[in-house]
């Protein structure tokens, strides 16, 4: 990450807030569902990104706010999931970007394709059985994510390298701003 990367991603963790919000609708279905039944808790909020305050010179990188959840011991013995594009669970904490609103719940991790950590912005787009990786910024790229399926990857200046065990993928590039096109490979 450049220092120019590195100013613009700092103007938006300082200057951004985050709104954690949870209906009271939903607040009573969770606690007559924990009545009901024993077992894991019901939990689920919704944590929406506030930039109204990050300065134009963050950029593209007013959408890069990720913040971390400490399960703590409460919480220590069950997932979290998030229907974010960017998610991880390092040490009893949930980490999770957020470009926008995104739920978050206790339950069962969803094996699921999704971004572990970028040190530039993306888009995340999927058309048919194409998913197309939008990075939008020049530079050094690096991308790391998950999925439960084997990928091909489309282009020639990319080097991926891929944890069979991990099921993780690191995507490194250096160039302008490009396009990343992959698959589900073909069995």
């Amino acid at each position: 990450m450049t220092e120019t990367q590195m100013a613009k991603s700092f103007l938006t963790a300082l200057k951004s807030e985050v709104r954690i919000s949870q209906s009271w609708a939903s607040y009573l279905w969770d606690k007559l569902k924990d009545r009901l039944s024993k077992g894991s808790p019901h939990w689920h909020s919704t944590l929406t990104p506030l930039t109204n305050n990050v300065p134009s010179l963050a950029d593209d990188y007013t959408d890069t706010l990720g913040v971390v959840i400490e399960k703590g011991e409460k919480l220590a013995q069950y997932s979290l999931q998030s229907d974010s594009t960017i998610y991880t669970t390092l040490n009893n904490r949930f980490y999770i970007g957020l470009a926008k609103s995104s739920s978050i719940s206790i339950g069962p991790t969803q094996d699921q394709l999704h971004m572990v950590r970028s040190n530039v912005p993306f888009v995340l787009t999927q058309q048919g059985k194409t998913h197309q990786l939008e990075l939008k910024s020049a530079g050094l790229q690096q991308i790391k994510l998950y999925s439960p399926d084997e990928l091909v990857f489309e282009g020639s200046d990319v080097k991926t390298t891929y944890d069979a065990q991990t099921h993780m993928y690191t995507i490194t590039r250096y160039g302008d701003l490009t396009t990343i096109s992959f698959t589900k490979k073909a069995k």
